[in-house]
């Protein structure tokens, strides 16, 4: 999985699913391989702490929500197999602004995105002011960003409890009236918790979104993870990835390098091109016949290929 090649992330993908029809059990670098195919590159480009300041709208935006101390900036950093690009701190409250970093720009064989780490709702040390610009940044956000994808919301499998700050969050998504973008409920710290509880918890989230009025809200789609474990990551890309066209973005790159391929074959001289031919066709001869055994690297300029395969071999000294 981890050969790090835009080409291969659908392929990561269809193995994932034969693994789980056939119950193969995930480990850390099952899920490790899954980044490595997905980011080339990581940068933050901008921090923002009032509406205006937001970026120029363009790439798709990944959300990622929740209350003060759930676990966003940690979760953002194991997606992208970074120590602390996110800033995290054990004390509740490090993320005060909405941290916007850049994934995979200037690849055009590879969809370029943004994740968006904002601050955690319910933070009972801040002051009241800044809880409430927190609240309308985060609102109007919803409200008014066209690039908005996907949103994660977490969840705390480990207390597995809905406070007053989740049920907030799910008033900004209702208030927005859109259905452009996804929700996704992600049971963060699972590896704290055990399934029979985070079952319960996955029945009575669904129950409490459902009365939230919003067809966002109740098309939710709900799974565990664990930035420790890396328990869910390949979930939390396959959501990515689809939402941001991933599959077409790949497609599209292919189609620019057959053109690209193209375009510089026209531009050779009928005879360079009559000669190239004419070389792999002796070589493929010489091949078959055994007079070549070893494969030319496909690096090779033609002219070396013609001086390599009529080199005579050189007999071992006694």
């Amino acid at each position: 999985l981890a050969c790090g090649k835009a080409k291969a992330a659908p392929v990561a993908f269809l193995v994932l699913e034969y693994m789980e029809g056939l119950a193969v059990p995930k480990n850390r670098f099952t899920y490790e391989g899954i980044g490595l195919n997905i980011v080339k590159n990581v940068i933050r480009s901008k921090r923002v702490w009032d509406l205006p300041m937001m970026p120029e709208e363009g790439a798709p935006e990944i959300v990622f929500a929740g209350r003060s101390n759930v676990g966003k900036s940690s979760l953002v950093n194991m997606l992208l197999n970074q120590e602390a690009l996110a800033p995290m701190s054990s004390r509740p409250g490090k993320t005060k602004t909405m941290d916007f970093f850049d994934v995979n720009n200037c690849q055009y064989n590879l969809p370029t995105f943004r994740l968006v780490d904002v601050p955690g709702l319910g933070f009972a040390r801040a002051s009241q002011d800044q809880r409430d610009r927190w609240v309308g940044l985060i609102g109007g956000y919803f409200v008014k960003r066209k690039s908005l994808k996907l949103v994660f919301h977490l969840l705390d499998a480990s207390l597995c409890q809905i406070l007053p700050a989740d049920l907030d969050l799910w008033r900004l998504l209702a208030q927005a009236r859109r259905d452009d973008y996804e929700l996704c409920i992600c049971l963060t710290k699972a590896d704290n918790s055990n399934v029979d509880l985070m079952t319960r918890f996955a029945v009575q989230i669904r129950e409490l979104l459902a009365v939230q009025g919003s067809g966002l809200t109740a098309n939710a789609t709900i799974f565990a993870c664990s930035s420790h474990s890396k328990m869910g990551k390949d979930t939390l890309w396959r959501k990515i990835w689809d939402s941001v066209g991933g599959l077409a973005v790949l497609q599209a790159g292919e189609d620019i390098q057959r053109r690209r391929e193209t375009e510089l074959k026209q531009d050779r001289i009928p005879e360079e091109i009559a000669q190239e031919d004419e070389d792999q066709a002796a070589y493929a001869k010489a091949k078959a016949s055994g007079i070549i055994t070893a494969d030319l690297p496909s690096d090779v300029p033609n002219d070396q290929r013609r001086k390599r395969s009529n080199r005579p071999r050189s007999r071992r000294r006694s």
